[in-house]
């Protein structure tokens, strides 16, 4: 004989029990931030907002999950991942394969920046791959990223009128001098020392050396003991240049987010560096610290967006950057900083 499944059905006989009854099922929709009555939010996604040639947008983590983004191709793009609630094992990390980004979370604002060198939609996910969001890269959100600031073209006319009075003045000069003020702003320092047009002739050109993280300008913000290997040979990336954050000893690490202390390769020196860092063992994910000898610099060709260095485009190079030229690359290990161990020979490449 077949039995059929027993239903039981809770009544509550007074007032106070069907108040205890709504209660708990508000408490339940509070707690689990889903609807009873009704379907789940969805996912919520902000767009990017363009000011002075970046991209920022804010992807808050919430307890409802990861924040979806929308962003325009080719404009280097700020993204605030910021937690907004209590971090665990799940919604602690934020996981971008598209762009080599693997960030562990801390409270209030994370920030990473991309170059969004590719029209689609990119997965990014928790570290456990639970909590999911996505990039959604467009072609166009109509930004003008020919516009400038009217102080932006005021600064290009006084520093043009200064580069003027400077040149006359270089003829004066015959050689680089080694620098050794180490908190002199690096290129106010590399910019005495070299003029355009000036000493061509590289024997009389003074070899130095530096150490420290090789780094692409379009990530120059991150923090380099977290930034990748990956990220420097990365389209956007790769093309907005390489060059390196020099290591100053008693310097607050914060000093390496700042433009000021980073120097541009040429172009063969760029070359060259894209080489060496193909060559790295594969365990040199990341904290990738350099030796670099060479020259000054300072006939590196850049447009007015300055998103590819050197600018290939000659019709479009409208001034140029100061930098250095490498004669010699090699993995280096920087007692107190570095984390990688060195290459068995250690990794070392040349040119003239």
């Amino acid at each position: 004989m077949s039995t059929k499944p027993k239903l039981t059905t809770i009544f509550f006989s007074s007032a106070a029990g069907v108040t205890a009854l709504v209660t708990v099922l508000a408490g339940v929709q509070i707690l689990g931030e889903v609807s009873i009555f009704g379907a789940a939010d969805s996912i919520q996604e902000n767009t990017a907002a363009y000011s002075n040639g970046r991209q920022t947008v804010e992807a808050p983590i919430t307890n409802r999950g990861f924040t979806s983004v929308i962003v325009q191709r080719d404009i280097p793009c700020d993204i605030n991942f910021k937690v907004m609630t209590g971090l665990d094992e799940c919604n602690s990390e934020v996981v971008i394969p598209k762009y080599g980004i693997d960030l562990k979370l801390t409270e209030g604002d994370n920030i990473i920046t991309i170059m969004p060198d590719e029209v689609g939609v990119f997965d990014y996910t928790c570290g456990m791959n639970m909590l999911q969001a996505k990039v959604t890269v467009a072609q166009s959100l109509d930004y003008d990223i020919e516009e400038e600031p009217a102080d932006s073209k005021a600064d290009e006319t006084s520093e043009s009128a200064d580069n003027k009075n400077k040149k006359s003045d270089s003829q004066e000069q015959s050689k680089t001098i080694v620098h050794e003020d180490k908190d002199t702003n690096m290129n106010d320092w590399m910019e005495n020392q070299l003029m355009p047009g000036q000493n061509e002739d590289n024997a009389s050109r003074e070899i130095q050396k530096w150490q420290g993280w090789i780094f692409d300008r379009c990530c120059i913000g991150i923090d380099p003991f977290e930034h990748t290997k990956s990220c420097n040979l990365m389209g956007g990336c790769f093309r907005s240049g390489l060059g390196i954050i020099p290591y100053i000893p008693g310097k607050e690490f914060d000093t390496y987010t700042a433009l000021d202390y980073y120097l541009n390769f040429d172009a063969s020196s760029k070359a060259l560096a894209e080489e060496f860092l193909r060559k790295l063992p594969d365990d040199w994910k990341n904290n990738v610290t350099v030796s670099v000898t060479g020259y000054v610099v300072n006939n590196i060709p850049a447009s007015a967006d300055e998103l590819t260095v050197p600018e290939t485009d000659e019709s479009k190079v409208d001034h140029y950057l100061t930098g250095i030229h490498i004669t010699k690359i090699e993995a280096a290990y920087i007692e107190g900083l570095s984390t990688n161990k060195l290459p068995e020979p250690n990794l070392t490449m040349t040119q003239q």
